[in-house]
């Protein structure tokens, strides 16, 4: 016991009740506690301190605790206290390691008539005084060390213990008391529990509850959130009970304390938590019915009500039996009955059920789970959770039904599918791999792909390409692939990243397709290209060496013909000067034919050199280089357009459709009308003429090179050849409508994104 203990031990109704005046000190003479009346007579002691610092030895010289026991017993000690003269006068006794000085106050008069041992007294009062006093002292001893044993149980336990005397004033607590509330022994003693208590957050109907049962002399027990001496509070559980004499009379009262303040923390938590999984359950998307073990209901969910059909608050059927439960439904059963004998059934064995699917209501498919529930080894009661899967079935059966279709293509389409993992090995292969590869679907599956199908040189494309892929980069690429039989084949592969459901990247995937016989034909294809490349230029220096040696001859014998006709003009007779215009006719005609030929060839060859034309001008200079008959009259009905086009070609085109106009006009007044429609995206032209026509069988054929369904001496079949070939390099569109006898009118398409309008006319516009 240390000496805060033994302090706390002395603080006791019981020992004051025989002597209120006492000090207890150490071996070294340090006040360690004193008597409540002591410290009422003398407020300056303080414990801890040397008795020498507030009293004089009046009738005892210092002593230490090796002669102590040597002192008669009977031997009274007088000590004065140096802060207000009083005098104490009484025994002092050596108890285990502590020494008790139990005392009382001496008068002044009293004190000096004393001699320093009591034998030499020679007054009776005195020495009967010091018999009663030594009487009472021996008394104060057995009680002492009768409450010292008491203390020392009570300072074993961890609860606080508090004695207060008739007046509610505390007279005792034990160590835990003031660790609990970290004041000191001087701050509790002579104040009431109430006072030491209060704490601005304390629930005053609390406080009263202690402070009626004391004065009622009733017990109590509560709960109260309990001051502490920094101003802080934690909260206690108080049982108060009141001490009684033999007379029934109460002389003290005992309460012990207990600090809750964790279990408060813990209990709010549980709430807190309960509150959580209460919200929690009642709003989950799975329907909860927990039963106990007599099959009462104890909870259900609004997700639960919402499945089965109950129309009320889920605390409704709280406490209902679960096999009558269903007759609250409003949802028409499938079968109840067979609902009901299979739950029966599962509680019957008490195994738990997982996943188990039930269609209850219509087409409606429910998914459920039973789990039996234990407290402490012993069956409490049943869980059951429910899911409608209905949404779910279906979708998956309809994925079921995409998959099976999208793997009946992918198997039997002609690309090469193939998927590897992340070291290059093949974990599927489709039936058109197998084909083009030649390997069997058992021969691909666990090797890399790398090793079976690439050689060397080629591995180092694969390698990154599988690096695009852990980059998610998808693109396709040509490389060559050897097959089983050891061809050399040309691939197209398109590859991309292969992830998983958690979208990590578990390989790649690729399409493949075999272009071996492709590449072959189109390289043929340019064999072809270039050779005719070749015969065309070919022909076109042909066409004009032809055309320059068939016109020199020609311009040679027009000039023998107008020297014989110049020459022998009165010698030849008329019908000779016949033959003779018939040959020039005809040269011209041969003449004609050529140019058309030139032309045509150079229609492709031309480089266009795109610039500004104004229609409305340019078809006037137009018809004037043309041969117009005299009963012929060229119209243009509205406004052209001013366009940027190549200068060259487009004279070719309205030359060509003017002049096949005016050439078969074989009426008396002639007319060739120019109209112009502007459209969204094109130029629409038209050119009509009131001439011969074009018979129906001859329209399609028209545009040919060298048709050409009329007699006349004019016509080379190769002007409308040019017109349709001047409007193909436009991108554009010609058609006509033409009556036999009545007329033709020729109708062209041009996109203006061929021929452009000026900037500064759309602005203008």
């Amino acid at each position: 016991m240390d000496n805060n203990e033994l302090k706390d031990d002395l603080i006791d109704s019981n020992i004051e009740s025989f002597y209120p005046f006492f000090i207890i000190l150490d071996t070294n003479f340090n006040i360690i506690n004193c008597g409540s009346r002591l410290i009422e007579i003398i407020p300056s002691i303080e414990i801890n301190q040397s008795i020498y610092n507030y009293f004089d030895c009046k009738q005892f010289q210092e002593l230490d605790i090796n002669n102590l026991n040597n002192i008669d017993k009977d031997q009274f000690f007088v000590i004065e206290s140096k802060s207000n003269r009083i005098r104490l006068s009484g025994q002092m006794k050596l108890i285990e390691d502590e020494i008790l000085f139990s005392c009382s106050p001496l008068l002044v008069n009293t004190i000096q008539s004393l001699k320093i041992h009591h034998r030499n007294l020679k007054t009776k009062e005195i020495a009967h005084e010091l018999t009663k006093n030594n009487l009472k002292t021996n008394r104060i001893k057995r009680e002492y060390e009768k409450l010292n044993r008491l203390s020392r149980a009570f300072q074993t336990t961890k609860s606080a213990l508090v004695f207060t005397n008739k007046r509610g004033e505390i007279i005792w607590c034990n160590n835990a008391y003031l660790k609990m509330t970290g004041y000191s022994i001087r701050q509790v003693l002579r104040k009431t529990p109430f006072q030491i208590a209060f704490h601005q957050e304390t629930n005053h109907e609390d406080l009263n509850i202690m402070t009626n049962s004391f004065n009622q002399s009733s017990s109590f027990n509560i709960e109260l959130l309990h001051a502490k001496s920094d101003g802080s509070c934690f909260w206690t559980r108080i049982k108060g009970q009141p001490i009684f004499d033999t007379d029934g009379e109460m002389t003290q009262y005992m309460a012990l304390i207990e600090d809750i303040s964790e279990v408060k923390r813990f209990n709010t938590k549980i709430i807190e938590s309960e509150s959580r999984l209460q919200s929690l359950i009642e709003n989950l998307e799975t329907g909860i019915l927990l039963e106990d073990e007599n099959r009462k209901v104890l909870l259900v969910n609004k997700k639960f009500c919402e499945i089965f059909g109950f129309e009320y608050d889920p605390n409704s059927y709280i406490g209902l039996d679960c096999e009558t439960l269903l007759d609250h439904t409003f949802k028409p059963f499938n079968d109840k009955e067979l609902f009901l004998s299979q739950t029966c059934h599962i509680v019957k064995n008490k195994a738990q059920i997982l996943r188990q699917e039930a269609t209850v209501f219509e087409n409606q498919v429910l998914s459920f789970n039973f789990i039996p529930v234990f407290k402490k080894g012993i069956e409490s009661g049943f869980l059951w959770t429910f899911d409608d899967i209905t949404l779910k079935n279906r979708y998956e059966i309809n994925l079921k039904v995409e998959k099976d279709k999208y793997s009946d293509i992918i198997a039997n389409i002609n690309l090469g599918l193939l998927e590897v993992d992340n070291d290059g090995i093949i974990t599927l292969a489709n039936d058109s791999f197998t084909k083009i590869s030649g390997y069997s679907f058992d021969e691909l599956i666990g090797k890399k792909a790398s090793n079976l199908l690439l050689s060397e040189e080629n591995k180092a494309i694969l390698a990154s390409k599988e690096n695009l892929r852990t980059r998610r980069i998808s693109d396709s690429y040509e490389a060559e692939i050897i097959n089983k039989n050891g061809e050399k084949r040309n691939w197209i592969i398109s590859g991309a990243t292969n992830y998983d459901s958690n979208g990590i990247i578990k390989g790649s995937i690729g399409i493949h397709f075999d272009i071996t016989d492709k590449k072959m034909l189109e390289s043929q294809h340019g064999l072809f290209l270039k050779k005719l490349e070749k015969q065309n230029e070919q022909l076109k220096e042909y066409a004009k060496i032809v055309s320059h040696d068939l016109k020199s001859p020609l311009r040679s014998i027009h000039s023998l013909v107008t020297w014989i006709k110049e020459d022998n003009d009165e010698k030849l007779n008329d019908q000779s000067l016949i033959y003779l215009s018939m040959i020039e006719s005809k040269i011209e005609k041969m003449d004609n034919f050529i140019e058309g030929i030139l032309t045509y060839s150079k229609i492709d060859e031309k480089e266009i050199a795109c610039e500004e034309i104004d229609l409305n001008e340019k078809i006037q200079i137009y018809i004037q280089i043309i041969d117009i008959p005299k009963n012929v009259t060229i119209k243009v009905c509205n406004q052209l357009p001013t366009i940027i086009a190549d200068k060259y070609r487009v004279q070719q085109l309205f030359q060509n459709l003017l002049t096949n106009a005016v050439n078969y006009i074989d009426k008396p007044t002639g007319l060739v009308e120019i109209s112009y429609v502007e459209q969204e995206h094109d130029h629409l032209i038209s050119i009509k003429d009131n001439g011969i026509g074009i018979a129906k069988a001859n329209q399609e054929r028209i545009f040919k090179i060298f048709e050409k369904f009329t007699k006349s001496d004019k016509s080379t079949g190769i002007g409308l050849s040019i017109v349709n070939k001047v409007i193909e390099n436009y991108k554009g569109k010609i058609w006509l409508e033409s009556v036999e006898n009545e007329g033709t009118t020729f109708y062209f398409l041009i996109p203006k994104s061929q021929w452009k309008i000026p900037t500064s006319i759309i602005s203008k516009n």
